[in-house]
């Protein structure tokens, strides 16, 4: 059975612990309320920042970033990249092939040739070459239509 000295030094521990954790969790607070106001502020600068880009887009005759756009403006871009997403589809089924099938000729996945033919993305860079020198070579002559 513990005696009373020790009993209150217990006390006296517990007590010192309390004011300790209030103290610490005062600080925390302060730091939390900083950081928040903190992410608040990026976020204020990361939608100035987006208006900005929206507006260089339109002025440069852009339909604005890939994400924002909607289904007919990525087809109206793919167009405007010299590749129409219903032209992709008509000479895909010219060659009578499946999309897997094409898509290991084109080198992407079978994903992307779904994207690109729906109009719901556009392909970029070495798949776009790719795509427009295979779409000029044309169907091969015994190529079955579809």
């Amino acid at each position: 059975m513990p005696n009373l000295a020790s009993a209150i030094r217990a006390e006296i521990r517990s007590e010192l612990t309390r004011a300790q954790q209030r103290a610490t969790g005062g600080r925390l607070a302060a730091e939390v309320e900083k950081l928040r106001g903190r992410v608040a502020e990026q976020g204020r600068l990361i939608a100035r920042l987006e208006r900005r880009l929206g507006r260089g887009a339109k002025a440069a005759g852009a339909t604005g970033t890939p994400w924002a756009r909607k289904a007919g403006s990525v087809a109206a871009a793919a167009r405007a990249a010299g590749l129409d997403p219903k032209a992709l589809l008509a000479f895909r089924k010219s060659l009578g092939l499946s999309r897997i099938d094409f898509a290991a000729k084109a080198g992407v996945s079978s994903g992307s040739i779904f994207l690109w033919e729906s109009g719901r993305a556009v392909p970029r860079g070495s798949s776009l070459d790719k795509l427009k020198k295979m779409m000029a070579k044309g169907a091969p002559k015994g190529a079955r239509k579809n």
